[in-house]
């Protein structure tokens, strides 16, 4: 294959469709035709030391509306946030890893992972179906300080790289898990433990749902940092809270559902709902606004083919 710009020949696996020049940072198709594309090659961030290795994403610019909402702060909140028009609607770019990864290892490495979350991706090391042990991983976002009227003036709490490890052991078709993380970049806000028990249950052929209980535990440097107010920042509330220490302890418990269906083949349909309520030193802050911590989603999944 050679470059329709330069002419200079390009290195590439059988398979590929994609052929990019680096002599002139030309890419290219040739699915009926040569077809030049339009691409970008991301910084790093930093200096990172060793070697540095570029992962290819196919990046999809799409459009969202969001009817209503019932929560504040959090992924919903800066989902909000990225709405132009009174109606809730809005653009964002979606990542799709487009990488040649080779089908069998990707569906095996898959098998290993749980997404739970932004702040709890579970991949599984050791174990299988009934003992399991592995690590966590994850990203919690930034607490803004306008997320809130009270939090108004205290300036933000960084997000950042989550770290951890998880347990899990299953009866029969109940599964009980605890999970520890820590945020290791960003501001430092200490650690929590995670306690649940769920099970999942197939209502018909092309229904699924699960079901949750689970508890959350703090470290005091997590709960202060959540929900402790600090003499400086009741100085500079603008809602006039005061001065309060958040000690260790439980920060809540939940219950979560959630619904998959399949629409066909490929199209699923995704539902969940979770109701949470805090607790104790969480309970009592004078920066909380209700105990009740309602949550809902919806979305549709399309299941892709890996290329042989």
């Amino acid at each position: 294959v050679k470059c329709p710009s330069c002419n200079s020949p390009i290195y590439s696996k059988q398979r590929d469709q994609l052929f990019y020049c680096d002599k002139c940072n030309v890419l290219h198709t040739r699915n009926g035709g040569v077809e030049k594309l339009d691409f970008e090659i991301a910084e790093f961030s930093g200096s990172p030391s060793g070697e540095r290795v570029f992962v290819p994403f196919w990046r999809l610019y799409c459009s969202f509306i969001i009817r209503s909402k019932s929560v504040e702060g959090g992924h919903v909140f800066r989902l909000m946030s990225w709405t132009k028009d009174e109606d809730g609607s809005g653009t964002l770019f979606i990542h799709i890893p487009a990488a040649d990864f080779d089908p069998s290892t990707f569906k095996k490495f898959r098998k290993r992972v749980n997404f739970r979350g932004l702040d709890d991706i579970r991949v599984r090391v050791l174990g299988g179906q009934r003992l399991q042990l592995g690590a966590v991983t994850g990203y919690i976002t930034d607490r803004d300080q306008n997320d809130g009227d009270k939090l108004r003036g205290w300036g933000n709490v960084e997000g950042g790289l989550v770290l951890g490890a998880y347990s899990a052991f299953s009866v029969g078709e109940i599964q009980f898990d605890a999970a520890i993380l820590e945020k290791v970049t960003g501001d430092d806000s200490g650690f929590e433990m995670r306690f649940g028990v769920e099970t999942t249950q197939k209502l018909t052929e092309r229904t699924t749902i699960v079901a949750r209980v689970g508890t959350t535990f703090g470290s005091e440097d997590y709960m202060q940092t959540y929900f402790g107010i600090t003499p400086t920042q009741a100085a500079r509330s603008k809602a006039a809270v005061p001065v309060y220490s958040a000690d260790a302890g439980i920060k809540d418990v939940f219950l979560q559902l959630g619904a998959t269906v399949a629409l066909s083949d490929r199209w699923l349909l995704k539902a969940g709902g979770r109701y949470g309520r805090l607790l104790g030193e969480a309970a009592d802050s004078p920066i909380v606004e209700t105990e009740n911590q309602l949550s809902a989603v919806l979305g549709l999944g399309y299941r892709f083919n890996l290329p042989r």
